[in-house]
């Protein structure tokens, strides 16, 4: 097992061990074990609650992430016609030129490239086995991806 498995779960590793070594005991009175029995019972429902919390936010992360992916690839259509409609105006009246060409594909060609890896990252997730790291990695990708969608709206706009 990892470092970082052993520091986050260290908590539940001790208890874990208390338990063992409660288990092991076998001159403890029943009212003793009973205590301990309660305390377990306790540290499992806060680990189960826990879950229950983290479950949920990678839920909330993978919907706001795929309707993202929605907004950007519908954004990403948009500029990519707006840029082919301006690359063929500004190629007839001569108001562009090929860097300016260039850096309209490159971007057009970005977006394609981030919407299709962020796809392709949903579709080989199984969101249940997440960790608390990689949904918070899962809501940084959302995030981004609303940043990229709005600034898309804000240079399809002409």
């Amino acid at each position: 097992m990892s470092g970082d498995a052993l520091s986050i779960f260290k908590k539940e590793f001790d208890i874990l061990d208390h338990n063992i070594q409660v288990l092991s005991d076998t001159h403890m009175s029943i009212e003793k074990l009973f205590e301990e029995y309660l305390q377990l019972s306790e540290h499992y429902e806060k680990l189960f609650k826990y879950s229950i919390k983290m479950t949920k936010i990678g839920d909330i992360n993978t919907r706001k992430m795929i309707k993202n992916i929605e907004l950007a690839e519908n954004e990403k259509e948009k500029i990519e016609y707006k840029a082919k409609e301006i690359l063929k105006v500004s190629f007839v009246a001569g108001n562009i030129d090929s860097d300016q060409a260039d850096k309209l594909n490159q971007m057009s060609q970005a977006m394609s490239t981030m919407i299709q890896n962020t796809q392709l990252l949903l579709k080989t997730l199984n969101i249940e086995d997440l960790s608390e790291e990689q949904n918070k990695i899962i809501g940084r990708i959302s995030k981004s991806s609303e940043k990229v969608v709005s600034l898309a709206k804000s240079h399809t706009e002409f």
